[in-house]
């Protein structure tokens, strides 16, 4: 009369335990680190570790054999293994980005990255540079991870000039960054352009620095919508 729910127990407790693995080694090895901050060698060494154990305890229950032990072990492993390298590759890119110089902004889902436009831009046009090239490709690898994603693109200046026109500069310089990314691999529909002109200024214009600042493009994705 007891074999029916040890079987029934049998034969779901593994699939929960390969679950577990995606659930528990997330919070495990990456307790206390910004999301997208970079994975070590050692995180994806420990959710390899963790996969074992857990495929081994499945191929104990299920089969109650050496073979399946270590057959258990071999998929826990390889899905661990999985798990590590997949949560490294957003962090891979956003580290190149950050040796360029680019700043990436990460609060809760939310990913913004800020590109220079000066160091983008041939001046005063929507023209991206040769030199911004390495930059762009590091962008749409890392934009190319979140499917589905909704991006927005957002070009800023500084108080110098007509506002019509910055503000039309900047929404053809947001378009030019999606295009570019678009003809790299994102989908158009994921992507919308908008040009702010000196709106929402982020430092003084009284400075060169400060009017630098306020001219750039911001990139966010919204994660988990």
């Amino acid at each position: 009369m007891h074999k029916l729910p040890y079987k029934i127990l049998q034969r779901t407790l593994p699939f929960l335990l390969i679950l577990a693995v995606f659930n528990l080694t997330a919070c495990a090895f990456n307790s206390g680190r910004v999301p997208g901050s970079l994975s070590t060698p050692n995180d994806v060494a420990a959710h390899t570790v963790a996969g074992v154990v857990v495929g081994g305890v499945v191929g104990r229950i299920a089969k109650n054999s050496i073979g399946s032990i270590a057959t258990g072990a071999v998929v826990g492993g390889v899905v661990g293994t999985v798990v590590g390298i997949y949560s490294e590759r957003p962090a891979k890119y956003i580290g190149k980005l950050t040796e360029q110089g680019i700043q990436v902004v990460q609060l809760g889902d939310n990913v913004t990255v800020i590109l220079p436009s000066d160091q983008c831009f041939e001046q005063g046009t929507a023209t991206i540079t040769y030199a911004c090239e390495p930059i762009m490709q590091n962008l749409a690898a890392l934009f190319k991870l979140y499917d589905n994603a909704p991006i927005t693109i957002t070009g800023y200046t500084d108080d110098v000039g007509e506002p019509s026109q910055a503000r039309l500069l900047t929404y053809y310089q947001a378009d030019s960054v999606l295009t570019y990314l678009w003809a790299h691999g994102i989908p158009f529909r994921q992507m919308t352009a908008i040009g702010k002109g000196a709106d929402c200024n982020v430092a003084t214009n009284d400075t060169v620095a400060g009017s630098a600042a306020n001219r750039h493009i911001e990139i966010a994705v919204r994660l988990n919508t």
